[in-house]
């Protein structure tokens, strides 16, 4: 009965294994395909995000030390769900490191979380400080930063709502004001783990992490896609 037993585990972890495998050389080579396709100049990024809620009309920000503004839409993210995206912007490497004498670029989260008919919104901060000290959504958007806009909880909702897809010019501004750089409330350094806080009252909502991956990484994404494959092939080939 031991050895019977012994011998279940040995093909639960080798089960285990190999979905690991060919997730892993999945990913790699996805990463590698990304770069190998597109021209010297472009930025490729990871996001992976992990809510603790459902979250919806999800976008993600990308500041920069240009004038330009980049957003990517993640859609529906479940709760409990790692969720990995490659995104590749035509924007330079270079336009999203730290220029000298200001703050550095960041990036931000931002959707919509609850019922449908009553929802609130999800948005990303650097820290969990805003959960640590019960801050509500009034006290760091409807008093500095925009002015002449209404940046109450309900207008952001409304135009989220109104706009095909649920996000539109208005949305896009304000994420950018509060979220660009690091010095900015929401700004969270690239490579660096944010945290997702739902409001009005502030409550956790899950992790997120964007970053820049470098062009010259894509041979080793290949590399370590095309072993971990090998691997996933040769295990297949003993189960």
């Amino acid at each position: 009965m031991r050895k019977k037993m012994t011998v279940q585990k040995a093909r639960k972890q080798r089960k285990k294994n190999w979905k690991s495998g060919l997730q892993a050389g999945c990913l790699a080579l996805g990463m590698a395909t990304a770069w190998g396709g597109e021209a010297h100049g472009d930025t490729l990024f990871q996001i992976a995000v992990t809510p603790s809620t459902d979250i919806r009309n999800a976008y993600v920000y990308y500041g920069s030390n240009t004038s330009g503004r980049l957003m990517t839409s993640l859609g529906t993210l479940l709760a409990n769900e790692t969720t990995i995206f490659l995104q590749t912007h035509w924007a330079d490497p270079e336009d999203f490191k730290s220029p000298e004498g200001h703050a550095d670029p960041a990036y931000a989260l931002i959707g919509l979380y609850g019922d449908v008919n009553d929802p609130g919104i999800a948005i990303s901060f650097p820290n969990d400080v805003p959960i640590r000290d019960h801050r509500t959504w009034a006290s760091y958007f409807e008093t500095t930063g925009f002015p002449a806009w209404d940046t109450s909880e309900s207008e952001v909702i409304w135009k989220f709502d109104q706009a095909i897809g649920g996000f539109d010019g208005y949305v896009e501004t304000f994420i950018g004001i509060y979220g660009s750089h690091t010095s900015d409330p929401c700004g969270i350094p690239y490579g660096q783990t944010g945290t997702i806080v739902c409001f009005s009252d502030a409550q956790y909502g899950g992790v997120i992490t964007v970053t820049p991956v470098p062009e010259p990484a894509a041979w080793i994404l290949l590399v370590t896609a095309t072993g971990a494959l090998l691997f996933w092939r040769r295990d297949l080939l003993h189960r």
